[in-house]
């Protein structure tokens, strides 16, 4: 951390402080360390075995860019302050700022945090009306599964992003370029379908893990994955939302729906329930985006219209009525032909 008490007085850590002073922690007023060395940069440290919420260990990363942030902020003129002590919640940002007469809590992340954790840290900024930005470090830089994409996912200017601070341009980085087509090998492929067609033939031939369910679905049901309609294919470049390929539960609410009798009516609330049902589990959690069902909702109406353009489902007074079975391909080459043959 980077304050503490001396003589009553608050201080910050920096090289003309004294080691032989005593320093004191801010939130639990034990006796805390100042360390000041040539690698890392001056700080107060706890002793071994505090319980202090302030008594987390910091790398010169994470120390680097809270200095950095405070500076920024102050030419920006958000008036920050250093870790302040919230006693309700027991938290303790690493800087506080006002900007337009809201307070936000800008928290720096450099090491592990888990989703119960975050969920819990944002909470309590919740209850005290602090809105809340969560930069990550270099450690985040690396490859980032989608769980945790979904776990640090903010909205910025009404979009989807991950916020980063670089320490080395001491700057914010908003990085929303984790949109993606899924079950593809490259870039640009000549036609998504048919590309996603061959990594879902491999992915059987290996037995991939993350195959086997959607895949035995299918087998119960008399049908072959790889043939799947093309309205499963899900082939848009888009930020994730699900534990599983969109294309693959896309798959499932086909085998449920062939398991009604046509014409099988549902009101429009109805039916978003049932693709609710079947999406149940698979949402990835976002705990910093409070309006995380609309997104999931415009999915699943976006879904909706896609089945009605291929005439699977149609509507009539404000109901919906299944018109006819999804229409499976009787052979790879069949459905590699059709492809190819689309525009």
């Amino acid at each position: 951390m980077l304050l503490a008490k001396l003589n009553g007085k608050i201080v910050t850590a920096n090289q003309s402080l004294n080691r032989k002073y005593k320093y004191y922690c801010l939130v639990c007023g034990e006796l805390v360390v100042f360390k000041c060395g040539h690698v890392m940069m001056p700080y107060f440290a706890h002793r071994k075995g505090s319980d202090c919420v302030g008594s987390e260990g910091e790398t010169s990363e994470h120390l680097l860019g809270k200095k950095q942030i405070f500076n920024w902020a102050e030419k920006m003129g958000y008036q920050p302050q250093y870790e302040v002590y919230f006693k309700k919640i027991k938290q303790r940002p690493d800087i506080l700022v006002e900007v337009d007469g809201y307070k936000v809590a800008i928290e720096f992340q450099c090491s592990p945090l888990s989703h119960a954790r975050l969920y819990e840290r944002n909470q309590g900024y919740r209850k005290l009306g602090i809105k809340f930005i969560w930069a990550l470090g270099a450690p985040y830089r690396r490859k980032m599964r989608d769980e945790k994409v979904a776990q640090f996912t903010q909205v910025i200017n009404q979009q989807l992003c991950i916020v980063f601070w670089n320490t080395q341009t001491a700057s914010f980085e908003f990085n929303r370029s984790f949109n993606s087509i899924e079950l593809i090998n490259n870039q640009q492929p000549y036609k998504i379908t048919l590309s996603q067609t061959e990594t879902i033939s491999k992915k059987i031939i290996t037995r991939a893990p993350d195959i086997k369910r959607i895949a035995e679905l299918c087998y119960m049901q008399q049908h072959d994955l790889r043939l799947i309609p093309i309205v499963a294919h899900y082939q848009k470049d888009d930020w994730p939302l699900m534990s599983v390929k969109r294309t693959f539960f896309q798959t499932e609410l086909l085998l449920k729906l062939e398991q009604f009798e046509l014409k099988t009516l549902w009101t429009k609330t109805d039916w978003l329930l049932l693709l609710g049902s079947i999406a149940k589990g698979n949402w990835l959690s976002f705990e910093c985006v409070r309006q995380i069902k609309r997104y999931q909702q415009r999915y699943l109406i976006e879904f909706t219209n896609e089945l009605i353009a291929a005439a699977i489902i149609r509507t009539q007074d404000e109901l919906i009525y299944l018109n006819q079975y999804p229409v499976w391909f009787q052979s790879e080459f069949e459905k590699n032909e059709q492809i190819k043959n689309v525009p």
